[in-house]
């Protein structure tokens, strides 16, 4: 490979770039048809192929097999320090089971071994598409009730927070990046080995530990950010 192609495929994608800027293009339209494209760019399909799976994995663009390519919708922002779900989102509830809590679920809870909880593994959604995977433990003694109807609707901070005036809050946050399962890929809607992010939360009532979460989230639909005051 030439040691001058990463330069070249650089300088391809800000023309990517700037041709969708120029022609004012918006989430949901295409880009001209491949071979059109490379003579509009005078560039090889090698090339142009290579530029556009740059901005399919940064999330800019996104290829659909037997229909072209696509910008790709504006990326939701999360802010990693609040617990509530925006009223746009809701639930789709996937299982609840009570499991014997082991591990990292243990230290996150402040549990003795074997302690049971509920697992509650739901997708989070809006009204166009599947966005996350969300896996919640609560330990049995910390949540009395569940109702299932609210499972698919609001945040699990709703259901254990609506009876009770204390505090709640958000620590211990960890966020990673992975590759889809075939699993994550099929709840998703997205292609296996698409890049994942994997966030990690404890959830505490007046400083006491009472939820675990995990959170998968397609990478090119979701981005967090958080917001920090200094005193």
């Amino acid at each position: 490979m030439s040691k001058y192609s990463n330069l070249v495929n650089s300088a391809l994608v800000e023309r990517i770039e700037e041709y969708i800027e120029n022609n004012h293009l918006v989430s949901g339209n295409s880009l001209p048809p491949e071979r059109e494209f490379c003579t509009i760019l005078n560039v090889s399909r090698m090339t142009l192929r290579d530029a556009i799976r740059k901005l399919c994995e940064a999330g800019t663009l996104m290829n659909i097999q037997g229909k072209g390519t696509f910008l790709a919708p504006s990326r939701i922002i999360r802010d990693v320090m609040n617990i509530h779900t925006p009223a746009e989102e809701y639930y789709k509830l996937l299982s609840i089971q009570k499991v014997h809590a082991e591990g990292s679920i243990n230290r996150a809870l402040n549990l003795s071994t074997h302690n049971e909880v509920y697992q509650i593994k739901r997708i989070r959604m809006t009204p166009s598409e599947r966005t996350s995977i969300e896996t919640s433990y609560i330990p049995v003694s910390k949540l009395k009730t569940l109702d299932l109807a609210a499972l698919e609707t609001v945040s699990m901070s709703h259901i254990y927070g609506s009876d009770t005036n204390q505090k709640l809050s958000q620590a211990n946050i960890k966020i990673s990046v992975s590759k889809a399962s075939f699993e994550e890929s099929e709840w998703l809607g997205i292609t296996e080995g698409d890049y994942v992010t994997v966030e990690k939360h404890t959830v505490y009532r007046d400083e006491l530990p009472i939820e675990y979460c995990i959170s998968v989230s397609s990478a090119h639909r979701v981005k967090y950010s958080a917001t920090i005051y200094a005193e």
